[in-house]
């Protein structure tokens, strides 16, 4: 008999979930304020009364069973024998203003009574719901008494109508499994494929997290997915396919088709942004601004199965198919979706940014495997999820809206008046702040002004609403915040920020919610620098792959010129030379990438000077996709002869696949260091009294890992051909020259352009 796993609150919310769906603006609580409060009531619950209590129930039908499980705030039993099951509720509406308990609230207490019931054989039993006021611990209890089988009668069928779902669901997985046990390679393999492919396997039966280096051409997405779809058949687990850009989804889709044809039979879900799936005119979550949220959970278990059982690779075009046709909400059909899927391909945001994570998986360790893309990104993007801004104008803008509301207008007058005495007080263009500033506790104020008008008055208008989430998320990280941060105010721009420095312990915490992540790039080196950024551990696994092409096939020429900060401008014409040399030895599409666009703008102006007959072009700061994808397909013609001057770090520089003739040659100006800034060298003095390289962690790693991401652009199967032009003096030197060797070890170094030639490079 197949048995299934489900915390009660989960059931609850798909199982008695009803009506329409309704996003505006609730009332929030600090992080960690609801714990507060739980432990608040049971501190004063009575001696013998029991806190946190688990709960379990095995339920059967039909050959299949479900095992509901929670964890109950009290339990108490009165001098007469009668139990009595408390859920605590944290509210910031004052107690005596709710009238009756939250449907959903009630289902779950219910649940819980049921289950206690039932496990001890009771003929009755008390349930009651405790609602406490956040700021003000008063409190209001509903209390009900009810024989356990009136408790039967209203949720045994619900039980029974969930375990049939699962047997729908389980009657897929078999037909997964098996064609998973029949899966073969779809290739033949390349050179250390196995050995990748034993490596994830070997991860994931230790439930260790793997750190995998494995350079263009490895064929990482499937060396990963393989091997953890075989996984499948000795434990089941959901997979999370994590990606940084939206673009590296597709090479997932394609490796699952890719299998697809050998005889898979897997459910997978494509999970977009809510606002690329949008079906309304505006992104309003609401029954008065969006039809597509009216009797969304009505319908939603009638349209789940229907979708899954099918369809297979479920991506937006899918979903938004049957929302059209349902008239429901795309995105929180996806949401739902998930549930039944054996694989989930999303942005990072999903399992590790505090505030989208997906809460039904990642509130508690579970059943997941993490596969996550382009892990070299990882580090960067924790930093952005852990970091956030508020400037001085966003509030007074808002505040010229809310002179209606004398609360809010006050309370906003108050921030106002913190960043006045802070602009007064800086005696330079950067001040650190204490995380508990004066200007903290103002802005503390507004929320709390915020969510009383929200209480009494309805939603907050548009501009209001926005500054007031970003005041929520502004002070939920500096609760969340430690030495890992600095929060200052920026005087010239008169803005708060607050900066993460190392997320790795977020990240840490996130890849702890699985039981095995396998993490890898093709820009993974030094290994042991992006495990310790990413939120490895000592005990976490790591490889090491080298290139499956032909080193031969790839020319790396390192050009000795100048091109520090203080330098490149006075040699722009001799990195020019070199290009121009570079360039006319063979004819055919280049990409030359630049550390910043004020020097790329700088050389192609002086290149168009000394070089007027070349043809050249320039990425430009602000262009759109549509721009970047136009730029690109003048690549697709090998006889175009394109040098499109690119940044370094940009969007050319990763996810850019130019096989063939499309691409041989790149030229690479600078080690990639990153510009000198305040935030910058809070991370040197940061890692260096972690008794770390400082410059190292700053500045040097991310330079190199740009150099190393661009020239990826070239050699993307084993008969492409081309060459790589490093002009840098310092790629000669010390750790450049060591990091570099590390990715190749036949490097020519020339000092003069002239030594360009054909058959050196070609």
């Amino acid at each position: 008999m197949h048995n299934e796993n489900i915390s009660v609150k989960n059931f609850v919310d798909f199982m008695f979930t009803k009506g329409d769906i309704d996003q505006r603006m609730r009332s929030t609580l600090r992080a960690g304020e609801g714990v507060i409060i739980h432990q608040y009531i049971q501190k004063n619950y009575p001696s013998k009364a029991e806190a946190e209590v688990p709960v379990m129930r095995y339920y059967a039908h039909k050959n299949t069973s479900v095992t509901l499980n929670g964890r109950m705030d009290g339990v108490f039993c009165d001098e007469e024998g009668i139990f009595r099951i408390d859920e605590i509720k944290s509210t910031q509406l004052e107690p005596e203003k709710i009238e009756e308990p939250y449907y959903l609230h009630e289902m779950q207490v219910k649940m819980y009574a049921l289950m206690f019931a039932q496990n001890h054989q009771l003929n009755q039993i008390d349930y009651s719901l405790t609602y406490c006021h956040a700021e003000s611990k008063k409190t209001k209890i509903f209390t009900f008494r009810q024989c356990t089988q009136r408790l039967e009668e209203e949720l045994m069928p619900s039980i029974i109508q969930y375990i049939e779902y699962i047997r729908k669901i389980i009657s897929l997985r078999r037909a997964r499994n098996k064609s998973i046990e029949a899966l073969v390679f779809p290739f033949a393999y390349r050179p250390q494929q196995r050995d990748i492919m034993r490596g994830v396997y070997t991860a994931l039966c230790e439930q260790k997290n793997l750190f995998l280096h494995a350079p263009t051409g490895s064929g990482k997405t499937l060396s990963t997915l393989y091997p953890t779809l075989k996984y499948l058949l000795s434990r089941e687990a959901k997979i999370f396919y994590l990606v940084s850009k939206g673009t590296q989804k597709h090479a997932a889709v394609e490796a699952l088709q890719i299998l697809q044809t050998q005889g898979l039979k897997i459910k997978a879900l494509v999970l977009n942004a809510k606002e690329k799936v949008c079906l309304n005119e505006v992104v309003e979550c609401n029954p008065e601004q969006c039809p597509y949220t009216l009797g969304y959970y009505d319908k939603i278990r009638d349209v789940l199965q229907k979708m899954i059982v099918k369809e297979n690779i479920i991506d937006a075009e899918i979903i938004q198919k049957y929302a059209e046709k349902h008239q429901i909400c795309p995105f929180e059909l996806s949401l739902d979706a998930s549930w039944f899927c054996d694989l989930v391909i999303c942005d990072y945001n999903y399992v590790f940014d505090p505030f989208v994570a997906l809460k039904r998986y990642f509130d508690d360790k579970g059943e997941y495997v993490l596969l996550v893309d382009e892990a070299h990104n990882l580090n960067q993007r924790g930093k952005q999820m852990y970091s956030a801004s508020l400037s001085r104008q966003e509030i007074k803008k808002c505040r010229a809206q809310m002179q209606s509301c004398k609360p809010l207008f006050s309370s906003l007058s108050k921030v106002m008046t913190a960043y006045n005495k802070l602009k007064k007080a800086a005696e330079s263009d950067y001040t650190n702040l204490a995380f508990d500033h004066e200007v903290c506790v103002r802005l503390r104020g507004f929320i709390r002004a915020a969510d009383v008008y929200n209480m009494e008055n309805g939603e907050l208008p548009g501009e209001v609403r926005q500054l007031y989430l970003e005041i929520f998320r502004l002070l939920k990280l500096i609760e969340l915040a430690d030495d890992a941060h600095v929060f200052y105010y920026q005087k010239t721009e008169e803005c708060l920020y607050l900066s993460c420095l190392d997320a790795s312990s977020y990240l840490a915490s996130a890849l702890k919610k699985s039981f095995s992540a396998i993490l890898f790039s093709a820009t993974f080196l030094p290994i042991s620098y992006f495990m310790r950024i990413c939120g490895g551990a000592q005990e976490d696994y790591r490889m090491i792959c080298q290139s499956p092409f032909d080193p031969a096939n790839l020319r790396i020429i390192v050009g000795d010129v100048g091109a520090t900060f203080r330098e490149r401008n006075k040699n722009i014409d001799i990195i020019a030379k070199y290009i121009h040399r570079f360039l006319r030895i063979k004819k055919g599409n280049y990409f030359i990438f630049f550390p910043s666009f004020d020097y790329m703008n700088n050389v192609f102006e002086q290149y168009r000077i000394l070089y007027p007959d070349e043809e050249i072009i320039m990425q430009e700061p602000d262009m759109n996709e549509e721009e970047k994808k136009t730029l690109l397909q003048l690549f697709e013609k090998t006889d175009n002869n394109i040098a499109a001057f690119v940044v370094l770090g940009g969007s050319f520089a990763e996810s850019v696949d130019l096989t063939g003739e499309k691409l041989i040659g790149c030229v690479i100006v600078s080690v990639g260091l990153p510009k000198v800034t305040y935030e910058k060298e809070k991370l040197r003095t940061y890692y260096e009294d972690k008794g770390e390289n400082g410059f190292d962690y700053a500045y040097l790693y991310e330079g190199i890992s740009k150099v190393i991401q661009a020239a990826g652009r070239l050699i993307r199967t084993e008969s492409d051909k081309g060459a790589i032009l490093l002009l840098d003096r310092r790629f000669t030197q010390g750790k450049y020259q060591m990091l570099i060797q590390q990715n190749w070890s036949d490097i020519t170094y020339i000092s003069d352009p002239d030594q360009l030639d054909e058959k050196l490079i070609f």
